[in-house]
């Protein structure tokens, strides 16, 4: 099964996709229009044939409803998506690549797919457990 992880952010978008029973992160998508974000995402998982789209979610908030919408909009390209709770998730990419010693143009680069491929990993673990 290929699956492909999403942070879905404003300005920045992380990208993760679990292939062959690894879970890796793609190219940050740097795009503030969110209908050339969906596109992108769309592009992504006809590309790489993924079955399913999981998408990080806040508990609450006015991001929450941009999430949702989201999820409409990939629903209407024929994606079957998943929500997972994202709760700390960026807190703990930040901590994962402050031990890289990256510079921060690199981490600032890297952190919202860290945090797509947590949120991936963790709804792999509550599928498997």
């Amino acid at each position: 099964m290929t699956i492909l992880g999403v942070d879905y952010g404003l300005q920045r978008t992380g990208l993760a996709l679990f292939e062959n029973d690894t879970v890796f992160e793609l190219t940050q998508l740097n795009e503030n229009d969110k209908y050339r974000q969906v596109k992108h995402i769309v592009s992504l998982a006809n590309e790489y044939s993924a079955e399913l789209v999981v998408v990080g979610i806040p508990p609450s908030g006015n991001m929450r409803k941009k999430i949702e919408w989201l999820q409409k909009q990939l629903e209407k390209e024929n994606l079957t998506v998943e929500l997972i709770d994202e709760n700390l998730t960026s807190v703990q990419a930040e901590h994962e690549l402050d031990q890289q010693n990256l510079s921060p143009s690199e981490k600032k680069n890297k952190s919202d797919s860290r945090s797509a491929k947590l949120i991936l990993q963790d709804y792999l673990d509550t599928i498997t457990s």
